[in-house]
């Protein structure tokens, strides 16, 4: 049904503000059918998802227009609504671990355990094992004397992720990670902490769980706070925030630029062009990624402009440069239309026309370039002509490239 559909989707890290538009559908269409049973499951992950799109001045509290989960309570008790109450005490428990607060955290997780029967079928109790665990990881001092004891129920808690990721790798192997790093973390042992954080933060990336890689970034970044690693700390907490921001968490991007500041972006740009350019870093150019120096190289040309049509000019003919090609093109997203804004030419005949859409004459393979826009997913073809998945692109036909 809708409500398994919508808590689902929250679950492995779907744009939120579409999200919050298909729910509220379902929320509407399930009070016009009365469904009652449905709806109090629903509900939840409604007002969920509106907290973390719609900043409020207490984004952990699952009460606002759609749903005040504390008013709701007893009124659901008396009705034994077990299923009910399951979801609205993880979407509680998710609400306080991402919003720090620890105490309230463990209370729900606490709670919730009691409830796990009414969704047994469903992906409640994964999600409950896996934010129980960081909750309570959440509350242990690294490297106290009582890590060990403390660890108990996350150990027990982490030995059915293992086996649930054993089954379903995508779902659960990049979970296992990040609950290896937090462990670790509390014990002091630093450098496993600090590997296990980057697979687990690899491993949401690969398996597309957007919310999983959120938080292990934020993890991460919390880890080298605490260690006084300021660099990497600043690293992964502009990591964490973006992510936040792609998934459409806006509530939990701000608390992060309010906890700290110097994360925030510096204009409204910030977005879409940091991630234009991560994607353009990390694309395979025959067989392999633009290694470190090529980056380097990049940021030291970009520090020595100051217009932005010389900027643009530099920084695709350094990145054309390092990668071997030809011909490059940088196109940016606005507004979900993809511009052409800089293109270089081994042969130097380089130029910058800002604004130009790509479909008003780009002189580029749209075929290709949409596809890797929509799916994010690199792309190298060794002869178009005889690609049958691009031969028959217009500009392949007119340029006949190779």
């Amino acid at each position: 049904g809708g409500h398994v559909a919508s808590k689902y989707s929250f679950f492995y890290g779907q744009e939120l503000g579409g999200l919050l538009t298909e729910i509220e559908h379902y929320t509407s269409a399930m009070r016009r059918a009365h469904n009652q049973l449905a709806l109090t499951s629903h509900l939840p992950w409604h007002q969920a998802v509106h907290n973390l799109t719609q900043p409020g001045p207490e984004p952990w509290r699952l009460a606002g227009p759609v749903l005040d989960a504390a008013a709701s309570h007893d009124e659901l008790a008396a009705a034994g609504n077990r299923m009910a109450i399951s979801n609205t005490l993880l979407a509680q428990l998710i609400l306080a671990h991402l919003f720090g607060r620890k105490d309230e955290a463990i209370a729900y997780a606490d709670a919730g355990a009691a409830y796990l029967d009414a969704v047994l079928s469903q992906f409640n109790q994964p999600m409950h094992v896996f934010f129980d665990a960081l909750a309570r990881l959440a509350v242990i001092p690294a490297g106290s004397t009582e890590a060990e004891a403390a660890l108990k129920p996350v150990d027990d808690g982490l030995a059915k992720l293992r086996a649930w990721a054993e089954a379903a790798p995508v779902n659960f192997a990049q979970k296992v990670a990040l609950i290896e790093a937090e462990r670790a973390r509390v014990l002091g042992r630093d450098n496993e902490a600090r590997e296990a954080y980057e697979r687990a933060i690899a491993l949401s990336e690969q398996n597309a769980f957007t919310f999983d890689e959120a938080l292990a970034c934020e993890a991460a970044a919390r880890f080298h706070v605490a260690g006084g690693r300021r660099r990497a700390a600043r690293h992964f907490l502009r990591d964490a925030h973006d992510v936040y921001r792609r998934w459409g968490a806006v509530a939990k991007a701000d608390a992060l630029e309010a906890e700290f500041p110097d994360i925030a972006p510096s204009g409204p740009s910030h977005h879409s062009t940091t991630a234009t350019i991560s994607s353009t870093w990390h694309t395979p150019m025959g067989g392999g990624g633009l290694d470190l120096a090529s980056v380097l190289k990049a940021s030291q040309a970009i520090s020595t402009e100051v217009g932005l049509p010389n900027l643009l000019r530099r920084l695709v003919a350094t990145l054309m440069e390092s990668a071997g090609a030809d011909r490059a093109v940088l196109l940016l997203d606005r507004a979900g239309e993809l511009y052409v804004e800089a293109e270089g030419r081994a042969d130097g005949a380089q130029f910058v026309p800002l604004g130009v859409p790509l479909d008003g004459g780009a002189n580029l393979a749209t075929t290709v370039v949409q596809y890797v826009a929509r799916t994010g997913t690199p792309v190298v073809i060794d002869d178009a002509l005889t690609s049958a998945e691009v031969s028959r692109d217009p500009h392949v036909l007119d340029q006949k490239p190779r």
